[in-house]
């Protein structure tokens, strides 16, 4: 029987147009699919869906259109399990008249209206399409073969749109009457086309590339690319965003973004020359305004105006305050229409300088799950893919508390009564002290941003040294992981190590004041290994010193697993195989295949092993595959079911997620 519960939670997210700093909400356990599967030796397992625990507002991508008639409209893409295409009537009162689900997918990269108004956007490799009025979405299918990303539609001539990819750093041509068209890959080594524009005057598309930022100049008429990127920049890892300014004083610009130093970059078209370089803005959000050679723009919480571009001034004018990053800009004669991330549209009249924000109607999404793991309290903690955040279930009271927020957690320790999370991208760390009300960048606070790092997927405390580690995968591009030592005791003083060159470090156990560490031989997505096997590392706490190092099992790749046997020694899962190490003499004491692991690339998310109290079997997950171990016969049982990030509560349950549900599983 299901059951069916209304979430109050994304109702009062709308309402308050998705603030960063609400206060936790509770929402009732929503309970609406369960089942009990009866193991070989008669044990039963009760599994129950608590449902969604993290709800989305967020837009990922948004376009404007105006048809023959004069009636305008904003289509947008909000990210969810599955992600909706929702479509505005704005000369209708800015009513919803579009909400369809994704065939496939949880987000959009881009969107776009080709000249004869048809509005395309991406989902994974796949591209859509969607006429304004209809009800429906057409999949037009794969873009191209083996490309499991799109990036940055563009519209080109009659009817054509462009687009870009990886893992192969190619652009796509599509046009309905002909299909998809391989325009091949934009230069030697680059996994994506980030970002690009189509400039219809010399009818010539420059993709922002990556990982290692190129600019390519790619001539559609001749064929010929050249990189025209300045050599001082190419240390960065992409060339991240790119928008085109046309016709200020005659002359077209384009704008972009350079990751990791956030600096924006102005390219002169017409003279072929690079004319500014300053902080970031958002410059999907840039926009001429139609009468004039003012430029908009959104950066952190307002508008900015440059006033004199013409002149190669771009000093910066404050406008108007927004809510969030646009996604899109448009002006509607005199009236610049922007709008964000938080589902604000913002009306600003230049020439009344009166603005007029709205916050639009947004059908809340379930989010994709990420991570789950143990909190104080009795609650268990997930957190949300892509677009962050956070929610705390409690075993006891059956309720969830939306912690909002956070970028994506990719893994967290708890500290007492305070938690410590690893956050994507940029490997942030950040604090909370859970008997603290929750205000984001108060309680939580940054710790640290590990430099060179992107992913912490290993974290764990060691309450009797006072500290909490994470183990860290680097930079796009980038080979060598990070072991991120926190002092507790010392106000967070932080310490990085190196103690594997050239692998992540993707696991981590302490046994008895001594840590235990496990590596990937994979670095950041665009890097090539160079390490052939993974370690298992010892580390001295007190020391800050490697004490061994071995492989446990040759020909692995990854240890994605490391716990405590019942049996005395330190357990590990390398690609498949169950390890045993005695923790004082660090002698490798036996291997078993337990599992075929045929992961062939970047594995870094950690696989579980966790003893059940209740019939002390192991329960595990190992590349969302869930099983039973038998520790005395070795024997694994399959329990074919879909679920990942198992983990054990305080009731003794076990708790997994899937898709965008937490899972309880009981053993009976």
């Amino acid at each position: 029987m299901k059951k069916i519960y209304f979430y109050i939670g994304i109702v009062l997210l709308v309402l308050v147009g998705c603030s960063r700093d609400i206060e936790s909400i509770l929402v009732e356990e929503s309970v609406v699919e369960s089942e009990t599967k009866v193991l070989a030796d008669g044990t039963q397992l009760r599994f129950s869906n608590l449902g969604p625990q993290i709800f989305n507002t967020d837009i990922s991508t948004a376009a404007f259109y105006e048809n023959n008639q004069g009636n305008k409209y904003l289509y947008a893409v909000v990210a969810g399990e599955p992600a909706h295409l929702i479509g505005y009537d704005l000369s209708a009162g800015d009513k919803l008249i579009t909400d369809i689900a994704l065939p496939l997918g949880n987000t959009s990269n881009s969107m776009v209206f080709s000249t004869d108004g048809i509005l395309y956007f991406t989902g994974g490799g796949r591209l859509y399409a969607h006429t304004v009025g209809s009800s429906t979405i057409d999949d037009l299918g794969v873009a191209l073969n083996k490309q499991t990303s799109l990036y940055d539609l563009n519209k080109g001539k009659n009817g054509i749109i462009y687009g870009g990819t990886y893992p192969d750093g190619k652009i796509f041509e599509y046009h309905p009457q002909t299909g998809f068209k391989d325009l091949g890959a934009m230069a030697t080594g680059k996994n994506y086309v980030r970002s690009m524009v189509y400039h219809e005057a010399s009818h010539k598309i420059f993709a922002g590339m990556g990982t290692g930022a190129q600019l390519i100049e790619f001539d559609l008429g001749t064929g010929t690319k050249n990189n025209i990127l300045p050599a001082n920049f190419e240390d960065q890892e992409f060339l991240y965003q790119m928008s085109l300014v046309e016709g200020v004083a005659g002359e077209d610009r384009l704008f972009m973004t350079l990751q990791n130093s956030n600096v924006t970059l102005a390219y002169n078209i017409s003279t072929g020359k690079f004319e500014f370089e300053g902080p970031a803005i958002w410059v999907p959000s840039i926009v001429k305004a139609p009468s004039s050679d003012i430029v908009y723009f959104t950066k952190g919480a307002n508008v900015y105006a440059f006033d004199n571009l013409a002149a190669g001034n771009y000093d910066q004018r404050v406008v108007t305050p927004v809510s969030g990053s646009g996604r899109s800009s448009v002006f509607f004669g005199k009236v610049l229409h922007m709008f964000s991330n938080t589902g604000q549209l913002l009306r600003y009249d230049i020439d009344r300088s009166t603005a007029n924000p709205s916050n639009l109607e947004i059908p809340g999404q379930p989010r994709q799950l990420n991570d789950v793991h143990i909190g104080p309290g009795h609650t268990i903690w997930t957190s949300g893919y892509q677009y962050g955040d956070n929610a705390a279930y409690s075993t006891k009271t059956k309720k969830t508390t939306p912690f909002i927020g956070l970028p994506q957690t990719e893994s967290a320790a708890m500290y007492l009564d305070n938690m410590y999370f690893g956050t994507y991208t940029k490997a942030r760390i950040y604090k909370y002290n859970s008997r603290l009300p929750w205000k984001m960048n108060q309680n939580p606070k940054l710790v640290t941003t590990v430099s060179g790092q992107d992913r912490p997927f290993a974290g764990t405390e060691v309450s009797t040294k006072g500290r909490v580690f994470f183990g860290t995968v680097p930079n796009y591009g980038a080979n060598g992981g990070v072991l991120v030592e926190i002092d507790v005791k010392n106000n967070d003083r932080v310490t990085n190590h190196k103690p594997v060159p050239d692998q992540s470090i993707i696991s981590l156990l302490e046994h008895e004041g001594t840590l235990f560490g496990g590596t990937s031989i994979w670095g950041g997505l665009g890097s090539d290994p160079v390490a052939t096997e993974a370690k298992l590392f010892v580390w001295d706490i007190e020391k800050g010193v490697k004490l061994h190092e071995v492989v446990p099992v040759s020909g692995a790749r990854f240890i994605s697993c490391l716990l405590k046997g019942n049996d005395g020694y330190i357990w590990g899962i390398a690609q498949g195989n169950l390890f045993k190490i005695d923790p004082k003499s660090y002698e490798v004491v036996s291997t078993v295949k337990i599992w075929s692991d045929n992961r062939a690339s970047h594995v870094w998310r950690p696989d579980q092993l966790i003893l059940s109290p209740r019939d002390n079997m192991y329960y595990g997950a190992v590349g969302s595959n869930l099983f039973r171990f038998n520790p005395e016969t070795t024997a694994v049982e399959r329990l074919n079911l879909v679920g990942g990030h198992l983990t054990l509560g305080a009731d003794g349950d076990f708790y997994f997620i899937r898709a965008s549900d937490l899972w309880k599983m009981e053993v009976r």
